[in-house]
């Protein structure tokens, strides 16, 4: 062991800085199967993981290599363009490349990494064996074959890349890439030249995106693209052109054509300028193949694009100006008849804004339902702050939708909201909707329990209506669910659907969860759900949503109104 004193060659770490060296290596290589350095001609300075395996080379015989004799050919121009952007300030994101190995077969790897001009103007690079053949890049949804997103991967990729534009004062392209004759070309292909193909294809829009991760499917042989203005796309429809005209045995190739659409002058910020672009996108998840041409699909989302800033610019004013009233619905008590809490449904002024199921599913469509729902909140903490000046006490339950529990700025300013009313416990109560699915259970059953632990009952609303539902009921540990009202209709429907409707009840009884029957139309109804177990109900045979409250006498049974025409509720 060299003593601290001992003469090492220039440029040696000294033993503790190459113990700090090697842990930091080891670090890596937890998510890594081979680490790279290299100088600014992309000559490998250092390598180190499974090298031999991968390229049949030992980490010393890679030193003095181009990386680019390490990769295969087709995706050269992908590399040179991520490395073009990373020495421009870019990070490199999980970019596939496939790396050529020992016996000429391709691995495909994830590449990441960063440049570095402090240290030498090096490059500093990790790959990864994950499958980067068969599955598409940042882990979104899309394309094996060609490694890219689909339609709404790519959306919310492009929606992010747009933010980052707009703070960099840049004006990005989105231009659309028809392949006319892709699918015959396909067909004439075996599996592997197939293979070969459509990843090659993928690389080269992928090379001319923004940031190297902005290429997308949009619909069948259809893709989208955003890119800086510098990039010749006149330059890129070439390539495909020749790209597919390599790998046709019969030497036809296929038609390229691109349209650009116009992503700016509709007066929307980055952000709202990005919900636009990911609801235009989406759009063409719902069109046929058949039926689409690159002029209608640029049409398409051109009116898209200014439809949706339309709509985005009137939610928005109706969510900061509060431009909606408060209809109150009573859930009832089936054994006392008694109102145990009110529901707060929203109800707007124009006709604009007329369906409430509308406006909030395309609120969530387009990422601004936590504004939303943190208005609603207040509305109603403001209006229950009235009722409690007037010496009135009500429980109101108020909509939160799924999607707003997973933003942490929303659960932040619910606490600071619940935090700055604390009088608020035991009046106001949380329905959590399912129109927009739970995608993290976990994160959403600890806000849940926060809610719980600050004093407010939480119930799972429209429990049922979903496949998920029984999923939930495991994952999030809740105070009520109310039942959809398909399952009531239908036990009234089919003596033989009332299992199904008892058992649900029943299950949520054994968990210490109280029950709530929506669609309570008629007396007869509350005696079957009744007989399932069920203890609260809620429904037109109670009352249908109104403005005034006091159009309810909370003071004395409801078990003797009136039955009402049948309907669902609103």
């Amino acid at each position: 062991m060299q003593k601290p004193h001992d003469h090492r060659p220039h440029g040696a770490l000294a033993p503790g800085m190459r113990g700090e060296r090697d842990r930091f290596v080891a670090f890596a290589f937890c998510s890594a199967d081979i680490l790279l350095e290299l100088d600014a001609r992309h000559v490998v300075t250092y390598a180190g993981g499974a090298t031999m395996a991968l390229t049949g080379r030992s980490p010393a015989m890679l030193l003095g290599a181009s990386l680019f004799d390490l990769v295969a050919p087709n995706d050269h121009d992908l590399l040179r363009g991520v490395l073009e952007r990373a020495a421009n300030g870019l990070r490199i994101e999980q970019t596939g490349v496939r790396l050529l190995g020992p016996s000429g077969q391709v691995y495909p790897l994830t590449l990441g990494g960063y440049y570095l001009p402090d240290l030498g103007g090096h490059y500093f690079l990790s790959l990864r064996m994950d499958g980067a053949r068969t599955a598409p890049p940042l882990d979104l949804p899309g394309d094996s074959e060609t490694g890219l997103p689909d339609a709404t991967g790519f959306s919310e990729k492009g929606a992010e890349r747009l933010r980052e534009a707009e703070r960099q004062g840049q004006a990005p392209i989105f231009t659309l890439v028809g392949l006319e004759g892709l699918t015959r070309l396909r067909e004439r292909l075996n599996a592997e030249a197939r293979g070969e193909l459509m990843w090659t294809l993928g690389s080269a829009l992928r090379e001319s995106s923004l940031g190297g991760d902005t290429a997308g499917n949009l619909s069948g042989d259809f893709y989208g693209l955003l890119h800086e203005s510098t990039v010749d796309v006149k330059l890129l429809e070439s390539k495909i052109d020749k790209i597919a005209a390599e790998a046709d045995p019969e030497g036809r190739g296929i038609e390229v054509k691109t349209a650009a659409v116009d992503m700016g002058s509709r007066g929307l910020d980055g952000t709202d300028a990005a919900r636009a672009f990911v609801h235009a996108v989406k759009s063409f998840e719902q069109l046929e193949g058949d039926k689409i041409t690159i002029e209608s699909l640029s049409q398409s989302l051109s009116s898209q694009m200014d439809e949706t800033a339309k709509r985005i610019g009137s939610t928005r004013s109706v969510i900061n100006a509060r431009a909606f009233d408060i209809a109150f619905q009573p859930i009832v008590n089936l054994t006392t008849r008694e109102i145990h809490h009110f529901e707060a449904l929203v109800r707007f002024r124009d006709g604009e804004s007329a369906s409430p199921f509308q406006f909030v599913q395309f609120a969530e469509q387009v990422g601004m339902v936590r504004e939303f729902d943190i208005a609603m909140c207040r509305r109603v903490i403001a209006w229950l702050e009235l009722a409690r000046k007037a010496d009135k006490a009500y429980a109101v339950a108020v909509n939160l939708s799924g999607r707003s529990f997973g933003s942490i700025e929303f659960v932040a300013e619910l606490h600071s909201l619940l935090k700055q009313n604390d009088w608020l416990k035991g009046q106001l109560l949380f329905e959590i909707t399912e129109s927009a699915n739970i995608a993290n259970l976990v994160q959403t059953n600890a806000i849940i329990q926060s809610l719980r632990k600050a004093g407010f009952r939480v119930c799972l609303d429209d429990f049922g209506a979903g496949e998920s539902a029984f999923h939930y009921l495991r994952a999030l540990d809740i105070d009520m669910v109310k039942i959809d009202g398909s399952y009531v209709r239908d036990a009234l429907a089919q003596p033989k659907n009332r299992y199904f409707l008892k058992a649900i009840s029943g299950l949520c009884t054994d968990l210490g969860i109280d029950t709530i029957a929506e669609m309570i139309e008629q007396e007869k109804t509350i005696a079957l759900v009744q007989t399932c177990g069920v203890k609260f109900g809620q429904g037109y045979f109670f009352g249908r949503p109104s403005l005034d409250i006091t159009s309810f006498d909370v003071r004395r049974s409801l078990g003797a109104r009136k039955e009402t025409a049948s309907g669902g509720r609103r």
